[in-house]
């Protein structure tokens, strides 16, 4: 498990760094407005052509951006027949992107209906992003508001219907708290701590709050960034305690501490970092053996008292035999 935390971005697909050309492997073309590729020049050439188009093929897909005067105006993806699956049209103003348009060949009317949905953006009088609203054909809504100080994000809210996501974000522009609100009642809040002034987690509180209380699950992380330590509690009483040990290969031993029940996992990799087998006691009581000895290949083996009854045999996920077993001893198989 890692604790490393990626800044949500609710609305899929937008570029915020307007000016910014891919860095894919791919060719690029001389174009005009029609993104005809009507010669190959050199990534370094750009500037000194009015129309450009970034054509960026792989087995799965085609990509084509049409860039004028060094801004993204159109996007395509197409499948590798060649056929639309969507495109994207971009239009600015003083240098910033104020709509975005996204059609799809599958949606009614196919390409050339309505925009399956249509960003429009706002900014402060210095310049930066204040809000992106996201209109969809059923005519629904999102919304993104973000608050900066002399250019530093300090927060951002992400409306959707009757739920609101609010960020706030600490001197460095990591996140400092996540909230989570539905009809303006808080549903979730997550703090998050760092090991001095890097990006690294120490810590996550989280705390889930619903009609009977509040639940707080405290996460503590190594320097590696590997979920460590948990502990959940609720209204201020202890639930559970789970601890945690890697190794090179992955997790290799979890205990999961509850009132009157201790659940221990234990996991073996071979040399090539391989899941070998995993384990799983009840207080100290052997439960369940997962072996796994070849790719694609599984055995499950499940116990009543610590004594085995029944052993399961899997291939690519399908069940091949089930054996009942008494005293050691396959009594029934099938």
């Amino acid at each position: 498990m890692s604790g490393q935390l990626h800044r949500p971005l609710l609305l899929v697909g937008v570029v915020l760094s307007l000016a910014a050309a891919p860095v894919a492997a791919g060719g690029w073309f001389r174009s005009n407005a029609d993104a005809e590729a009507l010669a190959p020049i050199e990534a370094a050439a750009r500037s000194a052509h009015s129309w450009v188009l970034h054509v960026d093929q792989s087995p799965h897909e085609t990509v084509r951006l049409l860039y004028h005067n060094g801004a993204l105006v159109s996007e395509q993806r197409l499948d590798p027949d060649g056929a639309l699956i969507e495109r994207y049209e971009y239009r600015y103003r003083d240098g910033r992107r104020i709509e975005a348009r996204a059609f799809r060949a599958d949606a009614p009317g196919g390409d050339a209906g309505q925009p399956v949905y249509s960003d429009s953006y706002s900014y402060s009088s210095d310049g930066m992003l204040r809000e992106l609203r996201r209109r969809y054909v059923d005519n629904s809504e999102r919304s993104s508001r973000y608050v900066f100080v002399r250019g530093r994000l300090l927060e951002e809210q992400h409306r959707s219907g009757e739920m609101l996501q609010r960020l706030r974000y600490d001197s460095l522009e990591r996140v400092q708290q996540l909230q989570q609100l539905r009809d303006d009642e808080l549903v979730s809040s997550t703090r998050y701590y760092y090991r001095g002034d890097s990006a690294r987690l120490e810590q996550t509180v989280e705390e889930q709050h619903d009609r009977d209380g509040v639940s707080v699950t405290s996460e503590y992380f190594d320097a590696e960034q590997r979920s460590i330590r948990s502990v959940v509690s609720r209204d201020e009483r202890t639930v559970s305690v789970s601890e945690r040990s890697h190794g090179p290969h992955g997790l290799i031993r979890e205990v999961v501490t509850e009132p009157g029940r201790r659940r221990v996992s234990s996991f073996e990799y071979d040399q090539d970092g391989r899941l070998t087998q995993q384990e799983e006691r009840v207080n100290e009581r052997l439960q369940s053996r997962i072996i796994y000895p070849e790719q694609g290949r599984r055995i499950e083996e499940r116990f009543h008292n610590g004594q085995l009854i029944v052993r399961l045999h899997f291939r690519n996920d399908e069940q091949t035999a089930r054996e009942i077993i008494r005293d050691g001893e396959v009594i029934r198989s099938r």
